[in-house]
């Protein structure tokens, strides 16, 4: 379970450890946590990590996906106190770290992020839904590295 008094705002769902069942990861926007819960294929979930990304984060989307071409799928979460894209890498193994974030710029409200490779060059982008806005930010991946 969550700790007492968070706010879940979203979930993903994948094969964090390579097991074949299906995990989950829940965004809090209220005590500004990214939990992962590893599956066992019979309904049941177990807390595998809290990854705490700072006051005032307000965590509301989020997605996982393998970004970095490595087979291992990645964490991506967007903070709307902070403006900022998170990705935290993954290790196959369900666990996760080196955060990285980029931030998307000043009165942006990011809300939902989806995953896909938007320009066909075999990499992972990043689409993010602005709350209030009429748009949509394109990060696109343009190297390997």
């Amino acid at each position: 379970s969550l700790l007492d008094g968070s706010t879940p705002t979203a979930v993903a769902v994948g094969d964090l450890n390579l097991d074949n069942n299906s995990d989950i990861v829940v965004v809090d926007s209220e005590l500004n946590n990214i939990y992962v819960f590893l599956g066992d294929g019979n309904s049941t979930f177990v807390l595998q990590m809290i990854y705490s990304v700072g006051l005032g984060s307000l965590l509301r989307g989020v997605n996982v996906a393998d970004l970095n071409n490595d087979h291992f799928l990645d964490i991506i979460a967007v903070a709307a106190g902070t403006s900022k894209v998170l990705l935290l890498q993954g290790y196959g193994n369900g666990t996760f770290g080196n955060e990285t974030s980029f931030t998307l710029g000043y009165n942006y409200d990011p809300y939902a992020v989806a995953v896909g490779d938007f320009n066909q060059d075999h990499w992972s982008d990043i689409a993010v839904a602005n709350y209030g806005g009429d748009y949509v930010e394109i990060l696109l991946r343009t190297c390997a590295a």
